[in-house]
């Protein structure tokens, strides 16, 4: 009797442990079709972001989890230590400054934080292929532009590719200014019926 409640603690100990180990695959979402204005020039930046490999580093890193609808994709000139939009680029303050994509995003169910009505999600640099006009005015507009030679700055890697109106599964980190911040460019959203999206369900479940 003793032996057999060794070997059913035993398997549960290891079914729960392996659901929120299991690896989890490469797939991102990639919802929306780019349109690139060919006189648009683009200045390249480079972050370097942890990747996670497991469900259950995201949900530890993860501040906020929640299913929600995409409704707006804005940009927005960010103050790096603050968090905060700047209305105005200035030689004294340029260096600290960023050019973000901004997701509005609805919520519509949560699992870990605070949500509200709205959830405005930060990812620095601009989005090639969208909106180009909106971002050169807003670079022009406060004065961030002359800084990048007229140029949009944009990540040399992958990203989420999100479609307005698509519901998605979020996990990002709360922060101190305007917005939260993605995990990751790549990990911060994932397709709900994704096997990635699953793991990450089963892990908070569990």
């Amino acid at each position: 009797m003793k032996k057999t409640r060794i070997i059913v603690l035993i398997a549960v100990v290891f079914v729960l442990c392996n659901g929120c180990g299991s690896k989890l695959n490469n797939d991102i979402p990639n919802d929306f079709t780019p349109v690139y204005d060919p006189n648009v020039e683009y200045a390249l930046s480079h972050t370097d972001w942890v990747h996670y490999d497991t469900a259950q580093k995201i949900v530890d890193k993860s501040d906020v989890i929640f299913v929600g609808k995409l409704e707006t994709i804005t940009f927005e000139v960010v103050d790096f230590r603050t968090g905060k939009t700047v209305q105005e680029v200035t030689q004294e303050n340029y260096m600290d400054t960023g050019l973000y994509t901004i997701y509005s995003v609805v919520p519509e169910k949560r699992y870990v934080g605070d949500v509200g009505d709205r959830v405005y999600i930060s990812l620095i640099d601009g989005l090639p292929g969208y909106d180009e006009k909106k971002q050169l005015e807003l670079l022009e507009k406060t004065g961030l532009s002359k800084y990048l030679g007229g140029k949009i700055p944009v990540s040399d890697g992958q990203r989420c590719n999100l479609a307005v109106g698509k519901s998605y599964l979020f996990c990002v980190i709360r922060t101190w200014g305007d917005y939260d911040c993605v995990i990751n460019p790549t990990q911060f959203a994932f397709d709900l019926d994704s096997e990635n999206a699953k793991e990450i369900l089963k892990c908070l479940h569990q």
